[in-house]
């Protein structure tokens, strides 16, 4: 059975139990992008997060042994950011009856100009 991200993340948080030392089948399923993200939500371990975002060429038990060994057992919760949705340019998408993405790309445009 695969595991989620999240069981990372709660193994280095929590038990500190190497899920991949255990069974080497399951790295394939740790996502860096996915824990890194989560890491980044908190101000204890948001220079953890920066530096494995500096050092993307790293085999995936790498960084996963970093961030048990580095990373101090604590219980960690933060609600993810979510997408807010842009009032202004859903008016002006069904104005012009054109989609949200052509939208943002034509606002983008018109900045970089």
């Amino acid at each position: 059975m695969p595991l989620s991200p999240f069981d990372f993340i709660k193994s280095v948080n929590g038990s500190k139990e190497d899920l991949i030392r255990d069974n080497p089948h399951v790295e394939q399923d740790y996502i860096p992008f996915v824990v890194n993200k989560a890491f980044s939500l908190h101000t204890d371990t948001i220079m953890f997060a920066n530096f494995m975002n500096m050092n993307p060429h790293l085999a995936r038990k790498q960084q996963y042994d970093f961030y048990r060994l580095a990373v101090k057992k604590r219980k960690r919760f933060e609600v993810w950011p979510k997408n807010q949705k842009n009032e202004d340019a859903y008016l002006l998408a069904t104005h012009f009856n054109i989609s949200l993405f052509k939208n943002f790309v034509s606002c983008e445009r018109k900045r970089n100009d």
